[in-house]
């Protein structure tokens, strides 16, 4: 948990938060099929995807792993790329830390109901 001192006591942003800013950054890439969970496939809702993100804080700054799914057809390495670029400006400018690293895990590809029927 981050904590900072102000004049008027102290602020803090726990990993829970950091992780539903990464989750919601995730969902607004396209190409992203869902977030993976270590049970397997968790596809985006209410569902708690601490076990596929895991952030780890130091000295005000943040080191984010992730694993997700994207869909077939994407070129993967440009996906992964915008997902470290969407992550990494969504949580810096919404806690005021500094995102040091963003390790993208692709663990699998997602199909779509067209894609399956045309196999």
């Amino acid at each position: 948990m981050n904590e900072k001192e102000t004049q008027r006591g102290n602020i803090k942003i726990s990993e829970e938060v950091i992780n539903s800013i990464v989750t919601i950054a995730a969902r607004e890439t396209e190409g992203i099929s869902s977030v993976a969970s270590a049970a397997g496939i968790d596809f985006f809702g209410k569902k708690n995807h601490s076990k596929s993100i895991r952030t780890q804080i130091v000295d005000n700054t943040i080191t984010i792993d992730i694993s997700v799914l994207v869909k077939y057809g994407v070129i993967i390495n440009d996906v992964a790329l915008k997902l470290q670029e969407a992550i990494a400006v969504s949580v810096e400018s919404m806690t005021g830390m500094a995102v040091t690293a963003v390790n993208v895990t692709v663990i699998g590809i997602s199909f779509d109901d067209k894609t399956r029927e045309s196999k």
